[in-house]
């Protein structure tokens, strides 16, 4: 197989914001800081951001959906090599709406920010931590209550743990997945915690 077709055919990373389908909603990443000294926290903050008049379904730690009108936003960090992991905890607490037919459910019409907390050993010797994981998400309208097909991505970075540490921010890699993938990659199990609402 030629090198160079078989990389062309090769599915590339991304960086910046992700634009879900019809614009539905914004889904961002930020890793700070992109290097910590043993000891120390950095943060992994992922940003879902509906654009009116869509909102998205409360996420599910499990992965299980929670209303039988849409499925739940994912949020997924893989089990890492070292180092305890703390969240993700939410910006906000999802809103109870309430439908025609009188079904419930618990949905985010306003942005919503998940923060994971990576805290170094204190003994930890130099080097660099990989994280990875998936997350997902359903957008559906309120004028309407028409839903757009689920999405899944995953998402990679690097954490580098040095004795003088960095302010500048990491990057943070995307690739689109399916939000069955992450669903399972929940299931599968490492590292997965409740979130808690401020």
């Amino acid at each position: 197989v030629n090198s160079a077709v078989a990389q062309t055919a090769a599915k590339p990373w991304s960086t910046g914001k992700i634009t879900t389908t019809n614009a539905a909603a914004e889904i961002s990443f930020a890793l700070e800081p992109s290097s910590v000294a043993p000891g120390e926290t950095a943060k992994l903050t992922i940003v879902f951001d509906s654009q009116d008049p869509w909102y998205l379904y409360e996420r599910s730690p499990d992965g299980e959906r929670k209303s039988e009108n849409g499925l739940p936003v994912l949020v997924h960090l893989d089990k890492l090599a070292f180092g305890e992991v703390k969240g993700p905890t939410a910006s906000i607490t999802a809103e109870e709406k309430v439908y025609s037919d009188g079904k419930k459910a618990n949905v985010y019409k306003k942005p919503v920010t998940f923060v994971y907390e990576i805290v170094i050993p204190a003994d930890q010797a130099e080097g660099v931590l990989e994280l990875a994981g998936g997350i997902g998400a359903q957008s559906c309208n309120a004028k309407d209550e028409n839903c757009m097909p689920p999405q899944g991505f995953d998402f990679r970075a690097k954490l580098n743990v040095a004795k003088t540490p960095s302010k500048t921010a990491g990057e943070v890699e995307w690739i689109k997945s399916k939000y069955a993938d992450v669903k399972k990659r929940i299931q599968a199990g490492s590292q997965e915690r409740s979130a808690t609402d401020n």
